[in-house]
């Protein structure tokens, strides 16, 4: 059945792939939110998906922070009476993000996209983009359908996240929202294909920037991460072609669903891979990560050299194993499975082997520029640090829509009890 998009977070890494299954269905139009500074970007990105994208797509200029999503009056009254299906992916989400802007960016943000969607005379279904690490530092089993408060967050990144998914579940008894929890996204399974390197991509690019300099021996240095602690790899081709099958399929609105592999790959399982990759030999002693943490927090410029952020060492100690219940239930006969992280790693590494040019996403913080991406990007997740918030000139404020009706209320955030240390899933 042919859709009426409204999406936001494009052109950002995950919305780009969903943007061209979309497009396959015959006769689906998307209109893309796109704050003003990313318009050029955006146009690009747009040109890019071919001639016959140019008639079913649009590119409305905007901003989830602002009420009435910053909208012009006479493209919020031509959404209103178009748009059947919302999906919202813009967020902030670097790990050493400021509180204030992680709150505008990832609640006040979601909270105006509720808005704009309650106001939606056609609506069908919102999917909305959470994260596994909503669960902050909770340990043992996280179960998709519970939002507890959490014992506490590693950063801002995820406190803000837990806050916006209270927003959407407040207005799920009147919205038909399906919640997606990624972990952290990495390129794609078959072609390694991905814009930036983020997340796991700071240990694969510097091993192989050690191999071009014929020094991989080097790389036994990056030998840590905890026995047990697992590590939530989600290739991107997975989690689109998951999603699309849930922003379908009869009975998935009303849930959360964790877009993860049941069975992921440890961290050391994870190093073990990339040294038979590589060609090195694991060495004996695996310091524990914390040692890694107090060593690049007494020692910033380190992170900066190796760039390699010391937040990411937080989710290498981590244990935490999120059940995917739903997921399996709703994807079952789909005939779509996680490809196993043993068996796409080296297709990443092949990548980041022929596109050295790429940078890593090291030290953007959100304080230096506007730039509204997909919530868990690249590597998303637990993954690294993405371009944020800048000034910018006002479209026009358009018309407010009238607020979605709350449900009784969801347990209120608690206040975070202190900032985490500056600097890296999906």
């Amino acid at each position: 059945m042919a859709r009426a998009i409204f999406l936001t977070g494009f052109p950002g890494f995950i919305a780009g792939h969903l943007v061209r299954r979309m497009l396959a269905e015959e006769g689906t139009t998307i209109r893309f939110l796109v704050i003003p500074p990313m318009e050029e970007k955006a146009r690009a990105a747009r040109e890019a998906l071919g001639p016959e994208a140019a008639a079913r797509t649009a590119i409305i200029l905007g901003d989830i922070t602002r009420p009435g999503l910053g909208l012009a009056d006479a493209d919020f009254a031509r959404l209103r009476a178009e748009v059947d299906t919302v999906y919202h992916l813009a967020a902030i989400y670097d790990l050493a993000t400021p509180e204030e802007v992680a709150r505008l960016v990832n609640v006040t943000g979601t909270e105006n996209v509720l808005a704009f969607a309650s106001a939606l005379p056609k609506l069908r279904r919102v999917i909305y983009f959470s994260t596994a690490y909503v669960s902050g530092t909770r340990r043992g089993t996280v179960k998709e359908d519970e939002l507890e408060e959490a014992a506490g967050w590693k950063n801002f990144y995820e406190q803000t996240k837990w806050e916006a998914e209270v927003a959407v579940r407040r207005r799920m008894p009147r919205l038909p929202v399906v919640i997606i929890r990624p972990g952290v996204v990495v390129g794609d399974s078959k072609s390694g294909e991905i814009p930036k390197y983020d997340g796991p991509y700071f240990a694969i690019r510097a091993m192989c920037a050690l191999e071009r300099k014929g020094r991989i021996r080097r790389a036994r240095a990056f030998a840590v991460g905890g026995k047990d602690v697992n590590f939530y790899l989600v290739p991107v081709d997975f989690v689109c072609d998951a999603v699309e099958h849930l922003a379908k399929a009869e009975g998935a609105p009303g849930r959360a669903y964790h877009v993860l592999p049941g069975k992921p790959i440890t961290m050391q399982g994870m190093m073990k891979r990339l040294f038979e990759v590589f060609g090195v030999q694991p060495p004996r002693f695996r310091p524990p990560p914390w040692i890694g943490r107090v060593f690049l927090t007494l020692f910033p410029g380190l992170a900066r050299r190796f760039q390699f952020p010391r937040e990411l060492l937080d989710y290498m100690r981590h244990e935490v194993h999120y059940d995917t219940a739903n997921l399996d239930a709703a994807l079952a006969g789909s005939g779509i499975v996680c490809p196993r992280a043993e068996d796409y790693l080296p297709v990443l590494v092949d990548w980041v082997r022929a596109h050295p040019e790429i940078k890593p996403n090291f030290g953007e913080h959100a304080s230096s520029r506007r730039e509204l991406v997909t919530t868990d990007g690249a590597a998303a997740g637990a993954n690294g640090a993405a371009p944020a918030p800048e000034t910018q000139a006002e479209k026009g404020t358009g018309p407010e829509p009238p607020p979605a009706p709350d449900a009784p209320d969801a347990p209120a955030p608690p206040a975070a009890t202190e900032a985490p240390p500056a600097p890296p899933p999906a």
